[in-house]
């Protein structure tokens, strides 16, 4: 049987107040993630997740994340990642321009989910399940994570995160009667 390990990211609650703590934000978000993972499953050592984390970038650190995870083992990775689009959808906002460069060709958030991509297809990440994503964040990375498949429409998945229609007729109907 096949065994998986669990790969979380978080990016909500990341200082948006400009390019700069985004990035920091961002990049710090990524390498506690790669702590928890290592807290849960003891993969790497404090020397080798230190080469992880001074990385110079979310890109980089999780490059050599996934450099260190192939070597120490040929289990596969389920990829969780929530509020993927927390900290864009502010900058998006009130910055435009910031938001065009984190999502650019070169950009570090586009960068970030390249690597993804890369190592979708070469096999470590055999799934990946993204929350919290909108149309414009999601239509800016397309070229660097053009394999996923967006199923927030599909009906079948409907009651899955989130509140079904009842719910919400209900608690409308709670706060507002006349509605």
């Amino acid at each position: 049987a096949n065994s998986y390990m669990i790969l979380k990211f978080d990016f909500s609650g990341i200082n948006t107040q400009s390019s700069a703590t985004t990035f920091r934000g961002f990049r710090e978000k990524t390498i506690l993630s790669f702590k928890s993972f290592n807290t849960a499953y003891s993969l790497f050592s404090e020397s080798e997740y230190q080469y992880i984390a001074d990385g110079e970038s979310p890109e980089i650190n999780l490059k050599r994340f996934f450099e260190t995870v192939k070597s120490k083992t040929a289990e596969k990775i389920y990829l969780m990642i929530d509020e993927y689009d927390h900290f864009a959808n502010e900058v998006l906002s009130f910055r435009y321009s910031e938001f065009s460069e984190m999502v650019a060709q070169n950009g570090f958030v586009r960068k970030f989910y390249e690597v993804i991509k890369l190592e979708t297809q070469e096999g470590i990440v055999d799934r990946v399940f993204i929350t919290g994503v909108t149309p414009i964040t999601l239509d800016s990375l397309t070229s660097g994570f053009n394999i996923a498949r967006n199923h927030s429409g599909t009906e079948d998945f409907n009651e899955m995160m989130g509140f079904t229609e009842p719910e919400v007729e209900k608690i409308l109907d709670e706060f507002y009667p006349e509605w």
